[in-house]
């Protein structure tokens, strides 16, 4: 991979906050959620150009000004002596909402006028000055100190009340921001329903504030209560349920420090102010603030206590969400161990990578329709990763990676991206190699410079498609014995996989029984360099030199190949499959023919 420069944008945030940071994106709008700052947003304006503001809550539609209501009142019952006269006190606001957004302004400052609209020809003229982006206008009256209603709305700038009823059930905006001050910032962000959400603050660690329907930084209310309006709720159920993240799936469902809670709208569908949602406790197992990861219509997540990972999903028998460990046959993986961060890589193998608190990392293997799941690891990646990202490109996932190494007896930070999964036509442009530089050459050369971030460090080569072992860096460059075009160097890893013993239930049980391997077969796809053997001290190639000219690299192999291994015997009779070099290598299937003794 080659260097590139890093584009930086100032964010209020320290390098000790950045894991509390929980974030939600919407486009190139990317919402931040920490318990010690104000609710913001980093926006994506081009790729040099990216900006970082603290939320302001409300409509961004202002009031309109100048409002005046003017009484005209040519019956004043003379003819009666005024019997029939009674003048009464009634209050205007004026909001103006703009179409394309759906946004309604706050009202605007009231003007109050005294008439009497129950006589004929007597009526109130409302004016006000024009909004810029208003489409239209609404105007709310008040009868005396009773609630505002709505009389009307109209595209002019006035309106005319000739004793028009208003309706109470269709009030104005009332500003609010329930989430400014000490100890009322969130700790965690989420959308759901066309709604921006927000849960956890330190003043209510079980609330949760959902902004206006498709409105996303407006918290405002109207009075009465419409449905489209902001929501709070408070989940409760005998404990301090702390919300430790938000997870919107068919449900929204609150992964609280004491359990999990499904909020649903009152009627069981979408979510509204009114009438007012509803919560009900899942599950009693607290979960982590880990963010879970959702795959299909299955969620991800570790406990609070840190003891393995487990999923959830829709139930159908239970007509409700179903929690299981899905590390029950790794325990040993997670004992003592926490994972603080991961990722799903869907395409093309839909893996989960996470980062164990020990700095090495696992990968959990996901299909569900094929029931195929299982943890590998932990990879020990030369180094303490920090974080682990999954970024689509090119029809794949690549994975990103925030590693910490130790060079010199010098803490270094590296970000680096794992090579793509596919396989290049040209053996000479893999790269299987941890914190690897590839380069390629107009003149072909024996120094392969640039490597001064590998400074000190013994490396393997791959030139040519070639492999070079033990090289040391010096002054940012090692020295090869032949010249090469293409090169990439880094640091070496051995993969390796172990096969688990066979068992024949249908004969009664083997184990412990001395076992031989007889027959042991390979399906490999695009594979070179692989060992196979019993025991890791005794190891052979699974495929020697066979029509490449000497001095040119072996070839990539695909199909069904026969290894020789060590005739010994053991209680369990598993294969060693080892590869030692920087090459691809995919196993497919393994064929083990054991031969039993006594």
């Amino acid at each position: 991979m080659g260097v590139r420069r890093l584009y930086k944008a100032p964010m209020p945030f320290n390098a000790s906050e950045l894991p509390q940071i929980d974030f939600a994106q919407a486009f190139d709008t990317v919402y931040t959620a920490h318990l010690n700052h104000e609710p913001g947003k980093l926006q994506r304006y081009s790729h040099t150009d990216w900006r970082f503001t603290s939320l302001t809550f409300g409509s961004d539609v202002p009031p309109p000004g100048d409002v005046a209501a003017l009484a005209t009142t040519p019956n004043t019952d003379a003819a009666n002596s005024g019997a029939a006269y009674f003048p009464q006190e009634s209050s205007y606001v004026v909001t103006a909402v703009n179409e394309e957004t759906g946004q309604e302004s706050l009202p605007s400052t009231a003007s109050v006028v005294i008439n009497d609209l129950t006589l004929k020809k007597n009526y109130t003229t409302v004016s006000w000055s024009a909004v810029t982006g208003a489409n239209y206008y609404r105007v709310y009256k008040r009868r005396n100190q009773g609630e505002y209603g709505l009389v009307g709305q109209t595209e002019q700038l006035t309106f005319r009340d000739d004793n028009i009823i208003a309706d109470l059930t269709d009030g104005p905006l009332q500003g609010r921001n329930p989430l400014t001050g000490e100890g009322n910032r969130p700790a965690t962000v989420f959308f759901f329903d066309q709604r921006l959400g927000y849960a956890c603050t330190a003043n209510n660690p079980n609330g949760m504030y959902l902004s206006r329907s498709a409105d996303f930084e407006n918290m405002d209310v109207a009075r009465p209560v419409r449905a489209d309006d902001a929501i709070s709720i408070r989940l409760v159920a005998e404990k301090v349920n702390a919300i430790n993240q938000v997870l919107p799936m068919d449900d929204l469902l609150g992964l609280t420090s004491t359990g999990i809670f499904v909020i649903r709208g009152s009627n069981d569908d979408y979510l509204s102010a009114n009438p007012p949602p509803k919560s009900r406790r899942r599950s009693a197992r607290g979960v982590s603030r880990l963010k879970a990861i959702t795959i299909d219509t299955v969620a991800l997540y570790t406990l609070d206590s840190g003891d393995g990972v487990y999923s959830l999903s829709y139930s159908l028998e239970q007509d409700g969400q179903k929690s299981a460990d899905v590390s029950v046959f790794s325990p040993h993986l997670f004992e003592g161990f926490r994972i603080h961060s991961w990722a799903y890589a869907e395409k093309p193998h839909s893996i989960v990578w996470a980062a164990r608190s020990d700095g090495k990392l696992l990968s959990f293997t996901w299909e569900q329709d094929q029931e195929v799941w299982g943890w590998t690891g932990p990879h020990d990646m030369g180094g303490f990763v920090n974080w682990v990202a999954a970024v689509p490109e090119n029809g794949e996932h690549r994975v990103y990676l925030s590693i910490t190494r130790n060079f010199g007896g010098e803490a270094r930070h590296f970000i680096e991206r794992m090579a793509s999964v596919r396989v290049p036509e040209n053996a000479a442009l893999e790269c299987y190699l941890d914190c690897a530089v590839s380069q390629q050459f107009e003149t072909p050369t024996k120094t392969i410079p640039n490597l001064h971030h590998l400074e000190g460090r013994t490396v393997s080569v791959l030139a040519d498609g070639d492999a070079y072992a033990d090289k040391l860096v010096q002054n940012g460059e090692v020295t090869l014995e032949h010249e090469v075009t293409i090169a990439t160097v880094g640091l070496p890893y051995v993969g390796k996989v172990e096969t688990l013993p066979v068992i024949y239930p249908s004969q009664g049980t083997n184990a412990g029984k001395p076992q031989s391997l007889g027959q042991v077969a390979l399906k490999v796809v695009k594979t070179r360099g692989l060992k196979v053997g019993r025991r890791e001290a005794e190891m052979y190639a699974l495929r020697a030199r066979e029509n490449e000219n000497i001095g040119t690299p072996t070839d990539r192999v695909t199909g069904t190949f026969n290894a020789a291994v060590e005739p010994v015997q053991s209680g369990g009779a598993s294969l060693i499959i080892r590869q030692e070099k920087p090459f691809s290598w995919r196993v497919t299937s393994v064929f083990l023919d054991p031969v039993l003794s006594g």
